[in-house]
């Protein structure tokens, strides 16, 4: 970070003693960045900040991951002295419609479970404006190439993609459909999951569509997730549907959590029901996690639970403390906590 953007930041940390780590966060600030988050706590002062940018500092640095399904705007002033990072982000979305979502640390699954904060959506609250596209805060923004370029680039790459040879060239073109974020590459990636035998062309495109996050792309989608004979396909499908944040795609990716002879497949359909936040997929999830073989499934299904919320998914979940498998016992009781929060 320059000169500039730590002053448009406006984030000045504070360096008394009263503090904890004074000296660490002088060190921070002579590298150039504007909080201090260490062991998932956070210490700042932070002075009419932009919101998005503050956002995207935290981010960076706390390990989570922000979701805005809204434009943001305005400022933050706020102290922070040694505070969870979650405490923090509550704080500084107070006035926006945020929903905060717990995740199991895998290396948590050997010893006592705890749920940590992985992912914060941001909705349009009493402050906010809503935007069609929903993003997601890691850090600096890329720039985007102009919409001449862009339509250049995606011309050029469905032509590789349709009728390339090689199938290294026709992989490259799927994969460089998906980060144009051009709606009209939906076409030719449905085409191409359609008449490409090449397994591995047909997963670049499969994630080519989930990057677009469009809910043009279900169609496409539940076809190869309940069709393509290739797992890691199949697999893929159905986190690319999760993505696209639809409840159309509910229907299929509740069929492939019931009748997918893959575990894998029927774990990633858990989860991805999760993203759609529907209340039609609780009851297949709470079957799912009551009585799926594959423990990996039955975890997903209550990570899933966890996600939407719903108030029927409680008796469920708590049922699940006494799952003979501890992963899905550990998972059930992180979200149980949660549950009972909302």
């Amino acid at each position: 970070m320059n000169a500039h953007s730590l002053r448009s930041l406006a984030v000045f940390l504070v360096l008394q003693a009263a503090l904890p780590g004074a000296d660490a966060l002088a060190l921070v600030a002579r590298r150039g960045e504007a909080i201090d988050v260490r062991g998932g706590r956070l210490t700042a002062v932070i002075v009419e900040s932009p919101l998005l940018t503050l956002l995207q500092a935290i981010a960076r640095q706390g390990g989570v991951e922000i979701f805005l399904h809204a434009s943001l705007e305005g400022t933050v002033s706020v102290t922070f002295r040694d505070v969870p990072v979650e405490e923090a982000l509550r704080r500084i979305l107070s006035t926006t419609n945020a929903v905060f979502i717990y995740s199991q640390p895998s290396s948590a699954r050997a010893g006592t479970p705890q749920a940590r904060l992985s992912e914060v959506h941001v909705y349009p609250g009493s402050t906010t404006t809503a935007t069609p596209v929903p993003g997601v805060v890691r850090g600096a923004e890329t720039p985007m190439a102009s919409e001449t370029t862009k339509t250049q680039l995606t011309a050029e790459a469905t032509k590789d993609l349709l009728g390339a040879e090689l199938r290294v060239s026709r992989k490259h073109a799927a994969q460089t459909l998906g980060r144009l974020g051009d709606l009209n590459a939906i076409g030719p990636l449905s085409q191409t999951l359609l008449q490409d035998e090449d397994g591995t062309v047909r997963l670049s495109a499969i994630k080519a569509l989930g990057a677009l996050r469009s809910e043009q792309a279900v169609g496409p989608l539940a076809g190869v997730l309940l069709a393509d004979p290739d797992l890691e396909v199949r697999e893929a499908t159905a986190n690319a549907l999760g993505k696209t944040w639809s409840t159309m795609a509910v229907a299929p990716l509740t069929q492939a959590l019931q009748q997918d002879s893959s575990a894998l497949v029927r774990e990633a359909a858990a989860r991805a029901l999760g993203s759609t936040w529907d209340e039609a997929a609780v009851d297949p999830l709470v079957q799912a996690l009551s009585s799926d073989p594959n423990p990996r499934v039955r975890e997903g299904a209550a990570r899933a639970l966890g996600v939407i919320g719903d108030s029927r998914a409680v008796s469920a979940v708590a049922n699940a403390l006494s799952d003979v498998h501890p992963w899905v016992r550990e998972q059930a009781a992180a979200v149980l906590a949660v549950l009972l929060k909302r």
